[in-house]
């Protein structure tokens, strides 16, 4: 199901814990953020969902995404306070093990990503339409 908003969302009609009988709606993500890597329908919101597992201090994080339809392994740039290649080669198994395609994770500080607190963050950047990360420093 798709709300005109870009909203897309999955109807869960299975029964709730508390005895709920209706159907439920379950967001998935947003189809402007959603990007398809070798088949595989990938929403930033499932790749924020390993990091806090694998790196639970981690920043903010941007996909790059080179052309349209991506080739892995993709630019993946994660702000943590310590970057170590122990982290890096962690982000990388995790997604490819969870999520099904290969990426080339780049740590930067705290703060490379500017501040989040300023807009909406914004997680996914399309650099063949001329998008850019706010990349500092």
């Amino acid at each position: 199901m798709r709300y005109r908003s870009g909203d897309i969302v999955r109807v869960v009609d299975e029964q709730c814990a508390c005895g709920r009988l209706t159907p439920r709606i379950r967001l998935l993500g947003r189809a402007d953020s959603m990007f398809i890597v070798r088949g595989v329908n990938v929403f930033p919101q499932a790749i924020e969902a390993l990091l806090d597992e694998v790196v639970p201090r981690h920043g903010p994080f941007a996909v790059l995404l080179d052309q349209s339809p991506p080739n892995p392994p993709i630019p993946l740039i994660v702000e943590l306070d310590e970057p170590s290649e122990e982290v890096t080669e962690r982000i990388r198994g995790a997604v490819r093990t969870r999520l099904q395609f290969a990426c080339s994770p780049r740590l930067v500080p705290a703060g490379a990503l500017g501040d989040s607190t300023e807009q909406k963050s914004r997680r996914v950047f399309r650099t063949y339409l001329g998008e850019q990360p706010p990349l500092t420093g």
